[in-house]
């Protein structure tokens, strides 16, 4: 999509320029910010986090710890 609207903004130079601008919001956004939070909030996230991956071990344990192959 992003290559898409940068081609009809500004041609086939664009899309180097929305290509690093879209790296560098996936950096800040899904990478640091949500580090960041969990490190000045470790008590407000960890419970949140607990529940979910509490439910999921439920819910994949046929698929993680099923029937050895062996």
């Amino acid at each position: 999509m992003a290559t898409v609207i940068a081609l009809r903004l500004g041609g086939e130079g664009a899309i180097a320029v929305a290509m690093g601008l879209l790296t560098l919001v996936i950096l800040i956004f899904a990478e640091v910010l949500p580090k960041t939070l969990a490190a000045m909030h470790p008590e407000r996230l960890a419970y949140p986090a607990a529940f979910l991956y509490t439910s999921l071990l439920k819910i994949l344990y046929p698929l993680s710890c099923g029937p050895s192959t062996g």
